[in-house]
């Protein structure tokens, strides 16, 4: 049938959703809102992901300007750590938890037993798993092209605005309603960067990348495209937009890369549990490893 409606649907467009069978029913009908939703459910879901990593940095961010540590490089960390699990437990735990069922095995999940938690419709990370979840995954990864510079953009903007009042519409630099040179700097000289902000956001496209990158490889290439993006971006707005800044120290570039093993480690144990899915490499199985799900007993 799936054939058939894709077939049709190829050749007459929306016309085939209305094809009347002998037994009177339109069973392209419900082929074509199962393909329209899983068409654009993709693409709605790592949209909403991408948004709420947005909104997660900012309350991350206003939270991190009331911490006060021991100095400054405290609380960069704290900035930094609360960007970064946010967005690795929003964009990878939830889904995973949400849609994978790592405690219980298929019969047990057939059961809709009430008393169990955490049962995902997966059992396993199969075909469907990667066409439904992981386009989902690399999709809000394509996000993270646009979104780590989509503050930088707004406020970029609300600046603008804001000098071309004080110059009332004009061109002029010299032309200003300031009276005092302070006030006047302050408004020229431009924005500190945050840098650990984007810390966080770096740190959680790594550790999501490895995490899932043995079974979708493409997120190796985008990762990269992300990376190159960030620091030339960077590097311009550094050097013609962001004012000089001393705050930061070697402190958080050590503390950055000492949590990048980390991601490794996580890359090994997801790479077993998608692995060890028979028909992705087929092995025999470990009798004495494992318990009744299939992530951990081929």
């Amino acid at each position: 049938m799936n054939c058939y409606c894709q077939q049709m649907y190829n050749l007459y467009n929306e016309a085939a959703l209305t094809i009347l069978f002998p037994d009177g029913n339109q069973y392209c009908k419900q082929w074509g809102f199962d393909f329209s939703q899983a068409r654009f459910t993709a693409l709605g879901v790592g949209l909403w992901i991408a948004i709420v990593n947005f909104g997660l940095q900012l309350i991350c961010t206003c939270l991190g300007s009331f911490k006060r540590g021991k100095d400054t490089s405290e609380t960069y960390k704290f900035t930094t750590v609360n960007i970064f699990m946010s967005h690795y437990i929003n964009t990878a735990l939830i889904v995973m938890l949400a849609q994978n069922s790592f405690l219980w095995s298929r019969e047990q999940i057939d059961s809709y037993d009430p008393n169990l938690i955490l049962v995902g419709v997966y059992d396993e990370f199969n075909s469907e798993w990667f066409l439904n979840v992981g386009s989902a995954l690399l999709i809000t990864q394509a996000f993270m092209l646009v979104l780590p510079h989509l503050f930088t953009i707004l406020q970029g903007i609300g600046l603008c605005c804001v000098r071309c009042y004080d110059r009332g519409g004009s061109l002029d630099s010299r032309n200003t309603k300031k009276i005092i040179q302070t006030e006047y700097e302050d408004l020229y000289t431009g924005p500190y960067f945050i840098l650990e902000v984007r810390y966080g956001q770096v740190l959680a496209t790594i550790f999501v990348t490895l995490t899932f990158s043995s079974g979708l490889p493409l997120l190796l290439p985008l990762n990269f495209c992300i990376l190159f993006l960030q620091y030339w971006i960077d590097k311009c707005l550094m050097f013609n937009y962001y004012r000089r800044s001393d705050m930061f120290t070697k402190q958080l570039n050590a503390f950055v890369v000492d949590l990048l093993p980390l991601a490794i480690v996580l890359h090994y144990c997801f790479a077993g549990m998608i692995f060890s899915y028979p028909y992705m490499l087929r092995s025999e199985p470990v009798q004495w490893f494992g318990n009744n799900s299939q992530y951990f007993n081929p």
